[in-house]
């Protein structure tokens, strides 16, 4: 689908952009950034070329032999999920409720993760994962398959199997994740296979959660302070417990499934700003929850996003609009 170029929005990026009326939510003047003159487009993972595929692949692999950026005594690839353990707390729930950090958070995670591909020699976009697509048999979905299909297979009871103790006995023991060996878990650091059970949670992988009717009532939703914690309760979490293993927990970056899974969530997101620019571009609400703080706070478009050395800190206003100059990409539709 072509991108249609929105003169509201051109607007909008040409000044400082409009403060709404209501009270609710917390907006604050754009910093001034470099114009994005040619993103890049991301695409469904069915769509990449072969080339594409075993490139993204042989990338993720690659991040495996590189030195952690934040000297842990680890890898690089193990450096993200060991981020996303720590800051856990600060951009999901807090105090029972789902955090606004949530969303702008992981689309700069996101990014960082697409750069070191990059890095890494990977020739395209980072892919995301429709799994409403799926959802008549979502045990097949390509993604999910062998290679050089997709990042599967699922887990299996083997030998070769490296178990962590504190999940389902379910490893992936053939393609080129077969001797992933993620660190962190819980109780620290311990070398363990890739676990993967795609039907314990359900036969039908939970597919009635994120089917095309149950995320158009979500992108119905007007306001982003309700937007965000429905999609996080609604598919975001079917899909962590419908691949199983390490996905359901803290430490969901060990499978290379999440960052497309991920790149979804954002594209849901992105699509949403999409249907209102002038009203949902910059609209950001609801709770934050420092972790120096044990009290919720308003959710401010001012209010730091950490990467704990991964990245340097940003501002959630400079992620809101992914075809600002620090992002500079879309969705292909």
């Amino acid at each position: 689908m072509r991108f249609h170029v929105n003169t509201k929005l051109l607007t909008l990026r040409a000044v400082t952009f409009l403060l709404f009326c209501a009270p609710s939510l917390s907006l604050s003047p754009r910093q001034n950034q470099p114009k994005c003159e040619n993103p890049v487009v991301r695409k469904e993972w069915n769509k990449l070329s072969p080339e594409e595929r075993d490139s993204y692949i042989k990338a993720v692999s690659c991040l495996t032999t590189k030195p952690s950026k934040i000297k842990l005594p680890t890898t690089l690839y193990d450096d993200f999920t060991w981020v996303h353990q720590q800051i856990f707390d600060e951009v999901h729930i807090g105090s029972n409720r789902v955090l606004a950090q949530f969303l702008p958070w992981h689309r700069y995670f996101g990014l960082i993760y697409e750069t070191a591909l990059k890095d890494c020699g990977y020739i395209g976009a980072l892919p995301y994962w429709d799994w409403t697509l799926y959802t008549s048999d979502p045990i097949h979905s390509p993604i999910l398959t062998a290679p050089p299909i997709g990042l599967g297979p699922d887990g299996t009871t083997s030998r070769s199997c490296v178990y962590n103790p504190n999940l389902p006995p379910k490893c992936v023991a053939s393609g080129p994740f077969a001797g992933l060996r993620p660190m962190y878990s819980t109780g620290g650091t311990r070398a363990h296979s890739l676990h993967r059970c795609y039907t314990c949670s359900s036969p039908t992988m939970l597919s009635h959660q994120y089917t095309p009717g149950v995320v158009n009532r979500i992108q119905d939703i007007r306001g982003f302070a309700d937007f965000g914690p429905a999609l996080f309760s609604g598919p975001h979490q079917a899909i962590h417990e419908a691949v199983g293993g390490d996905f359901p927990r803290v430490f969901s970056p060990n499978d290379p499934l999440f960052f497309p899974h991920h790149a979804q969530i954002d594209r849901l997101w992105w699509k949403w700003q999409q249907t209102d620019l002038e009203h949902r571009l910059f609209q950001y609400e609801g709770f934050s929850q420092p972790l120096s703080e044990n009290r919720l706070s308003g959710a401010r478009t001012s209010d730091r996003v950490r990467m704990l050395g991964l990245a340097m800190d940003l501002n959630v206003i400079d992620l809101m609009d992914t075809q600002n100059g620090r992002l500079c990409y879309i969705y292909e539709d």
